[in-house]
Formats: structure tokens, sequence, C-alpha cells
């Protein structure tokens, strides 16, 4: 049995947020976030107010896309 197999789901998504919150992070995802952010409000037809909702829904994909396997947290 592993480390990861004893942890609860509210601790590997802590584990998950602090990994995408860090700078190494950050710097190496920015513009893909970025553009990704972009897209959504292109989509939306660039109305204003939805900024943030659609940079934190960027993130979430990409984080989904490029954050380690669970492993690399034990």
């Amino acid at each position: 049995m592993t480390m990861y197999s004893e942890m609860g789901n509210a601790e590997l998504a802590r584990l998950h947020t602090d990994y995408t919150k860090s700078n190494g992070w950050q710097t190496k995802n920015h513009s893909k976030v970025e553009v990704a952010a972009y897209y959504k409000a292109q989509a939306r037809g660039f109305k204003p107010g939805s900024e943030l909702k659609d940079w934190l829904e960027a993130k979430a994909e990409i984080a989904r896309k490029f954050v380690p396997p669970h492993e690399f947290f034990v």
C-alpha cells in the first residue's frame, strides 16, 4: 500500500492546488492558461465581467492536462 492510497481525496486536491500555485508551475504554464482564457473570452464574444471566470476555468483545464500524476506528491 502506498501513501497515495492512504491519502484522502481532500488532501490530494489540496496538494494539486498547492502545486498549481507554485511559482514553477505558474511560470511554466502561464502562456497556456493565457491562451485558453483568451479562447474562452472569444467564445462568449469578449463581453466584460467574466474575465476571472475565464482565467480560473482555463487554469483548471490546463492543470488537469499538465499536473504530474498523483504519485508525484508521495
